[in-house]
């Protein structure tokens, strides 16, 4: 409903007709623009109003920067042949088919929102971590989800049985974009 409105609203104008009011504050007003506002403050809006629109779609985000010819080497200690790490993502979707078992999904990506918070809940103080974010603002309800499976994820690839704080902090770093610290990483159950 919303992308005709904004198709037909967009073609209207780029026709050169005249929109009537309704049409022309459907479409500020689902893009988060004020009519009014000059040419900037309009633009801006609609960049606003877009990354809202897509924020609750991502799980992971990652801000990429080109690798300067020196620093070619894994910053994060020595690097992993492809075997050893495909052995630890088919342990990983194992330990996930062994926890979903009986249910119509398997892995943590398909795993109801309601079913994590439910039956296989965070330790509480990763829990607080998530839930302060929420608090905060930096999350949605979606997003909270969408963390709370990223880090059954980084739980499974860790071999740790149940989320905790520092599987919640870096699904919540993944989330955000945020640089991800050695010691979370190099956490592994013992």
């Amino acid at each position: 409903m919303r992308r005709h409105v904004e198709r037909r609203a967009a073609r209207d104008i780029g026709a050169g007709r005249v929109v009537g009011e309704d049409a022309g504050q459907r479409l500020a007003g689902l893009a988060g623009i004020n009519p009014a506002a000059g040419e900037g403050e309009r633009a801006a809006g609609a960049d606003r109003a877009a990354r809202l629109r897509n924020a609750d779609r991502v799980d992971i985000l990652r801000h990429l920067t080109a690798i300067k010819p020196h620093d070619r080497r894994d910053l994060l200690g020595p690097s992993e042949s492809s075997a050893t790490v495909r052995a630890r993502v088919e342990q990983a979707r194992d330990r996930q088919a062994e926890r979903y078992a009986g249910r119509s999904w398997r892995l943590n990506s398909q795993a109801p929102g309601a079913a994590l918070r439910d039956e296989w809940p965070l330790e509480p103080a990763g829990q607080r971590e998530v839930d302060d974010a929420a608090y905060a603002g930096r999350l949605t309800q979606r997003g909270v989800t969408r963390v709370r499976r990223v880090a059954w994820t980084v739980a499974d690839l860790m071999g740790v049985d149940r989320p905790g704080v520092g599987e919640a902090r870096t699904a919540l770093q993944l989330r955000n974009g945020e640089p991800l610290l050695v010691s979370v990483l190099g956490r592994r159950a013992g």
